[in-house]
């Protein structure tokens, strides 16, 4: 379970595997509580903005932007044992677009 927390935890390395995602850069850190740069290459619309990353090893982590594109964004992933071994990740993911043409390109999310 923690292997899997720490994969999606590793935010600055989302560009690595995460198709759309330009780059990640982790600007504050309080705790567990983490300030984050990012941007998403939509092909025709590239949109930058700031997260947070609420981080709670190796159980949850909440990811949320109201800012920029976005009039939300909301990432909760959580991670819970699986009885034979291993984890079931679950994913809750909200997105509302700021404008009508990030909303049209945001289907390549």
């Amino acid at each position: 379970m923690g292997q899997m927390f720490d994969l999606v935890a590793d935010i600055e390395r989302y560009d690595e595997f995460l198709p759309a995602w330009s780059h990640a850069r982790i600007t504050q850190r309080h705790g567990d509580v983490l300030t984050v740069v990012q941007g998403i290459d939509l092909g025709v619309l590239r949109l930058d903005f700031e997260s947070r990353a609420e981080l709670q090893r190796p159980e949850r982590l909440r990811v949320s932007s109201s800012g920029g594109p976005f009039r939300e964004l909301s990432f909760d992933w959580r991670f819970m044992p699986h009885p034979r071994g291993g984890c079931v990740i679950a994913l809750s993911v909200s997105l509302e677009m700021g404008s009508v043409l990030a909303e049209a390109a945001s289907g390549r999310l």
